[in-house]
């Protein structure tokens, strides 16, 4: 085996389970979107990275599982509401376009927990300044910049999901021709103590 195949590319992240309100309000913004050149997220790749730790060796797997188990005992299940529409760079030279995730306290002290774990057992990686939100799509440029400005206004206040963050999964980046795949390696449950009401 070479250094290039025992190398995966991965990443901690919130699955999210979209439901037919949300289904049902992001292909309305496709269908108000389809002159643009934006290459969509599938559905069922939608999540809320909490740490990218890019390429690491295969054999450090096990340990990285192993720190998350530790930060998920200690954290609580907590609710995550998506909300709103903007994008990355600039609205008039937009790359990503993407749906808000409402800040928490719970939420960021998983993501700091998670990084220090990881960092504990020797895994460097960047880590700058966390804008918690859901890739929608992405796109190189576009075409109609004062319709889209406009689109993106009529939802900046929107609110699309609701759902009880219950675990935090590991997993592999692999990219072929239809996209990227995303391959769960491990799944590390909260603590079961919070419930939407």
């Amino acid at each position: 085996m070479t250094i290039k195949e025992s190398l995966q590319r991965i990443f901690v992240a919130i699955k999210i389970y979209p439901n037919d309100g949300f289904n049902k309000k992001l292909t309305n913004i496709v269908e108000l979107l389809k002159d643009e050149p934006i290459r969509w997220t599938r559905r069922e790749n939608l999540h809320l990275t909490l740490c990218f730790i890019g390429e690491c060796h295969a054999s450090k797997i096990s340990m990285i599982s192993k720190q998350l188990s530790t930060v998920s005992a200690g954290t609580p299940a907590f609710e995550l509401k998506v909300k709103g529409l903007g994008v990355f760079r600039s609205v008039s030279y937009p790359r990503v376009l993407w749906a808000g995730i409402e800040s928490s306290s719970t939420l960021h002290a998983l993501v700091e927990n998670t990084v220090a774990e990881l960092r504990s057992i020797g895994l460097n990686f960047n880590f700058g300044h966390y804008s918690p939100h859901l890739t929608l799509g992405r796109m190189k440029k576009i075409l109609h910049r004062k319709d889209f400005e406009n689109i993106l206004s009529g939802f900046i206040d929107e609110e699309f999901l609701i759902q009880t963050a219950g675990s935090m999964v590991l997993y592999e980046s692999i990219h072929g021709k239809e996209g990227a795949l995303y391959n769960p390696l491990s799944e590390h449950y909260f603590r079961s103590d919070y419930r939407i009401s």
